[in-house]
């Protein structure tokens, strides 16, 4: 996702040394790059916003020959590039390795910890009135995203946390490391697949 992206910040720095990009451009160029290399989903609007640098960068390049494309191939080639993707559009299914679709069925609608993938998904799934742990959006979640990730990894206890936030059931994926905790505490499976456990105490 972030190759064509990274590509265009490759030109927009060559376009510097060629002199193209100008100080004053960097009111433009620094936001934007902050904001695609803060989460995935601004890398499209980010995106839109650096092309006219590119297209300033690309300008009055020479490209080794001065062979031309006749008008025909030209309108050609650009309805090709605009009609491609079109071919590759597959029907819409949701991954249910990546994402807990089943698992979802059966959660009781109680304070829940889950991982941020499973939040994205819940939130879709079932609603405003289902209140997610945390979801993808990290922007919005500072604290509780590097808290969850220290639970995940062991190096804070979940007792405390799961405590003073209520928590009275999981869903994590099968192979997480604090199933086998939670276990170990007296929680029990309600349910498993291959993918998602759901325990609670």
């Amino acid at each position: 996702m972030f190759t064509p992206f990274l590509i265009g910040v490759g030109i927009i720095v060559y376009g510097g040394f060629r002199k193209r990009i100008r100080p004053g451009d960097a009111w433009i160029l620094v936001p934007f790059l902050i904001l695609a290399f803060g989460a995935t989903r601004a890398v499209p609007p980010s995106w839109m916003a650096l092309v006219p640098m590119m297209a300033t960068s690309l300008a009055g390049m020479r490209m080794g020959s001065a062979l031309r494309f006749s008008r025909p191939v030209a309108i050609g080639f650009a309805v090709f590039v605009l009609l491609f993707p079109f071919f590759l559009i597959t029907a819409p299914a949701i991954d249910e390795s990546r994402f807990p679709v089943v698992a979802a069925s059966e959660l009781r609608n109680v304070n829940t910890f889950h991982d941020d993938r499973a939040g994205g998904f819940l939130i879709w799934d079932k609603g405003p009135e289902f209140l997610v742990y945390l979801d993808d959006r990290a922007e919005l979640y500072r604290s509780r995203m590097a808290e969850y990730v220290e639970i995940r990894n062991a190096e804070i206890d979940w007792r405390p946390v799961f405590e003073r936030d209520g928590i009275e059931q999981v869903l994590l994926r099968a192979d997480e490391r604090l199933l086998e905790d939670l276990s170990a505490s007296g929680w029990s499976e309600s349910y498993r697949d291959d993918e998602y456990v759901i325990m609670s105490p």
